[in-house]
């Protein structure tokens, strides 16, 4: 009947309607995260770091910025192969996603590195933070393929608005800074920029 015919065409369009959201929910998904971890991905860290030197300009709010990276990263891969290399990368987001809170961004920022925005915390309660985080990974064996298990250590830099850091992009670079100088002192541990820049100040009193 022409009723019927109606209901059912009404019924197909709903449907397709839902199936049109869903599609769109899930390529919005997509764009926002990384495909290998199901962490946030660069393009979306860069957006949330934004919004959140915004956020701490209105309301006069510190926050941290972590850069961490797997150490020796390059020699799983050559040992194990790149598929063990991704193994060790999804063991790695999972123990991230564990150890911050909700309301704190993590995400793949690049290759073996990985970065994490804490809103309202100070250097020194970011360093606790990035320690905990050190100790976790250190203490879990990674399973890599057909059962071999290895141990994976990460390195950790850390900056803060607005006491060591003006800007995204300065936070970013400070924070990049002290990821080197963990690496450079034999990795496996966290650097805060502030003692970073403060030891070096003792060392050098005509360095700035």
């Amino acid at each position: 009947s022409p009723e019927i015919e109606l209901l059912t065409t009404f019924a197909r369009l709903a449907a397709e309607t839902i199936e049109r959201a869903q599609l769109r929910e899930r390529l919005a998904g997509e764009a926002r995260t990384d495909a290998l971890t199901g962490l946030y991905n660069r393009r979306e860290f860069d957006a949330r770091l934004t919004e959140e030197y915004r956020r701490a300009r209105r309301y006069v709010k510190p926050f941290a910025l972590m850069m961490i990276d797997l150490d020796r990263f390059k020699q799983v891969n050559d040992d194990y192969g790149h598929a063990a290399g991704d193994a060790a990368l999804k063991t790695l987001a999972g123990i991230l996603k564990k150890q911050f809170r909700d309301v704190e961004t993590i995400a793949r920022y690049g290759g073996e590195e990985f970065v994490a925005i804490l809103p309202e915390i100070s250097g020194g309660a970011a360093k606790q933070v990035a320690e905990r985080v050190c100790h976790a990974v250190a203490a879990t064996p990674f399973r890599l393929l057909d059962g071999v298990e290895v141990g994976v250590t990460v390195s950790i830099g850390v900056s803060c608005y607005p006491n060591c850091a003006g800007s995204p992009q300065e936070a970013m670079d400070r924070a990049d800074q002290a990821l080197y100088i963990a690496k450079e002192a034999g990795r496996n541990r966290v650097v805060l920029y502030r003692e970073m820049l403060k030891a070096r100040i003792e060392q050098d009193p005509g360095c700035i």
